[in-house]
């Protein structure tokens, strides 16, 4: 049995919008998402008029994979700077204790 193939429109705006009204819908969508306003994939439709794409499924995957991995490069960048700090902790303890040391063999 033939089944016809599935066909979806996206229709484009008749006229182009301007910089500065592509700049308006996109702060509007991404803070109606902040405010909980909205979901994502409604913010991904209205978005679509300003950055054109096929699969709203797809393009909420490459954002859940951004975030995941913006996420982990923020813990390992918090590590980082956890160690660095313990490091010059300890130098900065060490080089106090030095300086006791040597007051000390001074003063006698």
């Amino acid at each position: 049995m033939w089944n016809p193939p599935s066909l979806s429109l996206v229709w484009q705006s008749f006229f182009r919008f301007d910089m500065n009204e592509e700049q308006q819908i996109v702060t509007t969508a991404a803070l109606a998402v902040q405010g909980g306003l909205i979901t994502r994939r409604m913010a991904l439709e209205k978005l679509r008029s300003v950055y054109p794409f096929e699969n709203i499924d797809a393009v909420s995957q490459q954002l859940e994979e951004q975030v995941e991995a913006g996420a982990s490069q923020n813990v390992e960048h918090l590590l980082t700077k956890a160690m660095k700090a313990e490091k010059s902790d300890a130098k900065s303890t060490k080089q106090e204790t030095a300086d006791e040391d040597e007051e000390a063999a001074l003063s006698r």
